[in-house]
């Protein structure tokens, strides 16, 4: 199997053309001269394809120095509005700190207060700050990581595999089903509590990892399933989504019943966090193969949640040990994969792997069929 790096496919350039831009996957190219090249590339960075009399091809824009300048530029430009955002909230979130009434400390002691400050203001500064500060430190010499990067991510953006897009219509699915009953009442009919499970009541542990807890989540959980789907079915293979997505939300669940008290728990999240958590350690053991933006990523990704999770933990099936159940599983998986460096990215997926990924998505079919069936 070719490398990610061999499977990008470049477009043709015209003869006779110097400088050129192709602005849409399958669009026609569009010769300019070097000064509208640049402009096109500050103003519209998600221009797919550029030439330059450098290229005898169309190249990834930013893969040399010359096309990558204009995209950094762009990028300082958001990052200091992210800057001054983030900077602003935190100000005002101070502010609000300082004109309350000392005396009480009620707004000190909130912890949803302190904890939305650190995910929409502090978390988000410090960011900013480190983007802003490893684009500076780029220059001609050592720009090869960020074009790298350039590169890889328009190999994921290339096709998005049509699984990927079911998974997701699966997710959004079962938030409408539940939404059709009643997002409480579906907790009721197909979640699950400690006693409930500890009687008998087994399939619900599968029924379970499967279901939203409110319609906030719904948005963010279907979101980061099409994101996280796609990353792990590009760089590991489709099969490993079924195997780490099912592993990860019955141990994360299992761990929740296990050790919170007898209350409904609930949570697909569990499963989400484990393609977190096996991306997490993939980017970390190939990361000769796979640019450290993903690690990063990933590792901001865990931050928020858990931020957020302690946001919400007075919400009764939220379950935060099941989060880390579920993000400690995938990242296990993601040990015991992959054991040679030689590996190349897309990695073949064995056989074994492979049947393992059938097998996986049958039982998440089969939990599919018990939460329709247990709500319609």
């Amino acid at each position: 199997m070719k490398n990610w790096k061999e499977q990008i496919k470049l477009p043709e350039k015209p003869s006779g053309m110097a400088y050129g831009f192709i602005s849409k996957w399958g669009g026609k190219p569009i010769p300019c001269d070097k000064a509208t090249l640049m402009t096109t590339l500050e103003t519209k960075p998600k221009t797919r394809y550029v030439t330059t009399p450098a290229h005898d091809t169309f190249i990834i824009p930013g893969s040399d120095y010359e096309t990558l300048q204009p995209l950094l530029k762009q990028r300082k430009s958001t990052i200091k509005m992210n800057l001054w955002f983030s900077a602003f909230f935190t100000f005002m979130f101070a502010l609000l700190l300082f004109i309350t009434d000392s005396s009480s400390g009620e707004m000190w002691y909130n912890n949803s207060f302190f904890l939305s400050l650190l995910a929409i203001g502090i978390l988000p500064l410090f960011k900013a700050l480190y983007e802003l500060i490893t684009i500076k430190k780029i220059n001609e010499h050592n720009f090869v990581a960020e074009s790298t990067w350039m590169k890889f991510y328009a190999w994921l953006s290339q096709k998005v595999s049509i699984p990927i897009f079911i998974i997701t219509g699966i997710s959004i699915a079962i938030a409408w089903v539940q939404h059709k009953a009643g997002i409480e009442l579906s907790l009721e009919l197909v979640g699950t509590t400690k006693t409930q499970f500890f009687t008998g009541e087994y399939w619900r542990i599968l029924s379970v990892s499967l279901l939203h807890i409110n319609m906030l989540f719904i948005l963010t959980n279907t979101i980061l399933i099409f994101i996280m789907g796609h990353l792990v079915s590009k760089i590991a293979g489709f099969a490993y989504i079924p195997i780490i997505f099912l592993t990860a939300g019955l141990v994360g669940n299992l761990l929740g019943l296990y050790l919170s008290p007898d209350s409904i728990t609930a949570g697909i999240s569990s499963g989400i966090m484990g393609l977190i958590g096996f991306v997490l350690i993939l980017s970390i053991k190939l990361r000769a193969y796979i640019p450290r933006q993903i690690t990063e990523a990933m590792l901001y990704i865990i931050a928020l949640v858990m931020i957020c999770s302690l946001g919400f933990s007075g919400i009764e099936p939220l379950s935060n040990i099941a989060h880390a159940g579920g993000l400690i599983s995938g990242m296990l998986i993601g040990i015991l994969s992959f054991q040679s460096q030689k590996n190349i990215i897309p990695y073949s997926s064995s056989s074994v792997i492979n049947i393992l990924g059938l097998i996986a998505t049958f039982i998440l079919i089969v939990g599919f069929g018990i939460v329709v069936n247990g709500l319609v």
